[in-house]
């Protein structure tokens, strides 16, 4: 679905080693970008086949995910416990002002997609 639109794109989009690239979103998005936008929904991944496809979380529940999953980032570069500090007060801060769900990417990639574009009608 999204492929052929932007694939003509990404082929401007150098690739290191490991196949990762950046965009510019100004060249993806064009005219559709915008100054400021607002957050409604949070989207948590994992990947566990004992766990439901899709599920909504309250606020501590998200925030234990969080702490749980290293705050998602195994690539912290200080790890200490003013920063953890920090890291849970912001994730706090954010999960108390959005809906939280986590996503099981168990499935096909394109039922999981489907989710998203779901969940962003709601």
């Amino acid at each position: 679905m999204f492929g052929r639109v932007f694939s003509l794109i990404l082929k401007q989009v150098k690739l290191d080693p490991h196949s990762r690239g950046i965009a510019d979103v100004n060249t993806l998005f064009k005219e559709r970008v915008r100054e400021s936008s607002t957050l409604k929904s949070v989207v948590l991944l994992e990947r566990n086949p004992d766990n439901p496809v899709f599920r909504d979380l309250n606020v501590d529940e998200a925030l234990n995910f969080n702490v749980e999953k290293d705050f998602c980032n195994p690539h912290q570069l200080v790890r200490d416990e003013r920063k953890f500090n920090l890291r849970k007060k912001f994730f706090l801060d954010l999960f108390s002002r959005v809906n939280v769900h986590v996503l099981n990417t168990i499935e096909k990639p394109a039922e999981s997609l489907s989710r998203i574009i779901e969940l962003g009608k709601r």
